[in-house]
């Protein structure tokens, strides 16, 4: 049985495809087009994915779509009734030629399954279309990707058809939500109005605002108190006066009467002043200690130890660690690579393949579900690039050699990541020992904001030895204190507030990544490097060869190693390769 998982329309669009019980590929459509954040009809991921398995369109059983156009339809009716004609803005999709002509993003929506056959060219191809409610996806992409035969699932985002956050129960192949949180009280829609608020783009510039919020503190609840509120059982209750997002979610989300209890808003290039970033302080509590009463009456409801999350708010990672460490009353957490909505794609498809009485498929343990690139292939683009680049018999020992000494990696290897963190095989790394580390990144190779981290990737059977609770965490979605007579010793992975966004690198999942460190441990006895995403700011990770020689160009990388191959810009870089970096 062939299951492909399709999200279009909204953002994040990206698919899936499982075959015979198995995820065979995954990945989203910003990645091929180039567009961060793409609503258009993931058309490139959709054949890629089929490529992946070797097959056509017409050989696909089923199609899962984590939308369902039909489901709340009478309260969504009602809503716009007596909203009516302010609700008229929100009900237009978003720009994008694949959609123009159709009625509404709903219709769009709809018309996957025509538009998917228009494409592929296969009009005769037969499959069945399931239109999966968006959180009962997002439910079936953390529960059924995880280990847990039997696990509490909590899903959180800005909204679904109508439903903004659940609480539920999976057992075996089955999955029980018995809670639903109704728009527009939305957690994610609040953080989104303030992510704009800071001058950020929402959907977009939430991890600017978890960063930012390190630095202050939350002394503003008082002003929010009328804002935002919850019950004991992180149930929110919104002041719609002081939002627009349930009307038009195209413009400003937030309204007049907010800058009027806050302040004038940031612009987007304006200052940073001390009340902004006790604004990102005070809302980053408030979401914390929310999602932490959604957890502990998650777990006073199930009695359950083991929680799978899932929805764009999982991706804060902050509160994440929340709930693992600060009595949130679950031993156990997995969160999905690509918990945003990009993983709807995914948890559509395991959800209609479990539906179905299919076997659970195996454990998700890793992110490495997209493209890859042979060594001819890299090598051709760098021919054509005129890029200087050699081919070592011991590539791994010199790259560990060239970040020691400074040098600023490229590192291009394998499948592309699924979700939106690099994991190592899309990676730009450096030594984490070198305090001025984290300005250079930001400065000269990111070209973004000075207050934004970086990850520290750590072999996963030393974690112990750097971070004081030591949770595994492949997928970099907790954020960990780090010891505290460990933080000169790492401190460009070191956030103001002693942290670290974890993580935990395992030799069976990466086992190049995992050589690489350990190489670097060999020369320094420290087992970390410092890891993030090898883009720069406001566009996607990069994907192909061609992307990556691209990024290297234009930025302060000092060298880039993409399977096997080692290249350089700078002669005194190329000379220490070529002498093989021996100590």
């Amino acid at each position: 049985m062939i299951i492909l998982g399709i999200h279009a329309y909204t953002h994040d669009s990206a698919a899936a495809l499982i075959a015979e019980g198995k995820l065979i590929a995954a990945v989203e459509e910003e990645r091929f087009v180039g567009r961060k954040h793409t609503s258009r009809f993931p058309q490139q991921a959709i054949r890629y994915c089929l490529d992946a398995a070797g097959i056509t369109l017409a050989e696909v059983d089923h199609v899962a779509v984590p939308w369902n156009p039909l489901a709340k339809l009478g309260t969504r009716g009602l809503y716009m009734l007596r909203n009516f004609p302010r609700c008229l803005a929100g009900l237009r999709a978003e720009p994008s030629k694949e959609i123009l002509g159709s009625l509404s993003l709903w219709n769009a929506i709809r018309r996957i399954p025509a538009t998917l056959k228009d494409v592929f060219q296969a009009p005769d191809a037969e499959f069945q279309t399931h239109f999966v409610t968006h959180h009962d996806a997002h439910a079936a992409s953390a529960f059924f990707a995880s280990a847990f035969d039997r696990g509490a699932i909590m899903t959180i985002d800005g909204a679904g058809e109508w439903d903004v956050a659940t609480l539920g129960v999976g057992e075996g192949n089955r999955i029980r939500i018995f809670r639903r949180d109704p728009f527009p009280h939305s957690l994610g829609m609040f953080y989104g109005a303030i992510t704009q608020y800071l001058g950020f783009k929402e959907k977009e510039g939430e991890g600017k605002v978890m960063a930012l919020a390190s630095y202050g503190c939350p002394g503003l609840r008082y002003r929010f108190r009328d804002v935002i509120s919850s019950n004991g059982a992180g149930e929110v209750i919104l002041d719609p006066s002081y939002f627009r997002f349930q009307y038009d979610t195209k413009r400003r989300w937030y309204s007049e009467r907010l800058t009027k209890l806050l302040g004038p808003a940031r612009l987007p290039d304006g200052e940073m002043s001390d009340r902004y970033v006790s604004v990102a302080s005070t809302a980053q509590a408030i979401l914390e200690d929310t999602v932490l009463d959604m957890a502990r009456s998650l777990h006073n409801a199930t009695g359950l130890s083991r929680l799978c999350l899932a929805g764009g708010v999982a991706l804060n990672s902050v509160a994440n660690s929340r709930i693992l460490n600060g009595s949130g009353r679950f031993d156990h957490l997995f969160v999905q690579p690509a918990a945003n909505d990009s993983g709807g794609a995914l948890g559509a498809a395991l959800w209609v393949h479990h539906q179905l009485g299919e076997q659970r498929i195996p454990l998700m343990d890793h992110a490495f579900w997209g493209p890859s690139y042979s060594r001819d292939q890299v090598r051709r683009a760098l021919v054509q690039h005129r890029i200087d680049f050699l081919e070592l018999e011991n590539p791994i020992d010199v790259v560990a050699h060239l970040i020691a000494d400074g040098a600023v990696v490229g590192w291009f290897q394998g499948r592309a990541e699924w979700g939106p963190r690099a994991l190592g095989n899309r990676s730009i790394l450096a030594d984490p020992r070198r305090k001025d580390m984290k300005d250079i990144l930001n400065s000269r190779v990111k070209f973004r904001e000075s207050f934004r981290p970086f990850a520290p990737a750590i072999l996963k059977d030393r974690v112990g030895e750097y971070f004081v609770h030591g949770h595994d965490s492949p997928f970099m979605l907790l954020v960990e204190k780090i010891r505290p007579e460990k933080r000169d010793e790492i401190p460009a992975v070191t956030h103001v507030d002693g942290t670290g966004r974890l993580q935990t690198v395992s030799r069976d999942t990466n086992p190049s990544f995992y050589d690489l460190i350990s190489a670097f441990d060999r020369l320094t006895g420290v087992p970390v490097l410092l890891n993030t995403s090898f883009n720069i700011k406001g566009q996607p990770i990069v994907l192909t060869p061609e992307d990556a020689i691209d990024c290297f160009r234009i930025t302060d990388i000092d060298v880039l190693y993409a399977e096997g191959l080692v290249a350089w810009k700078d002669a005194g870089w190329g000379q220490r390769i070529m002498q093989g970096e021996q100590p």
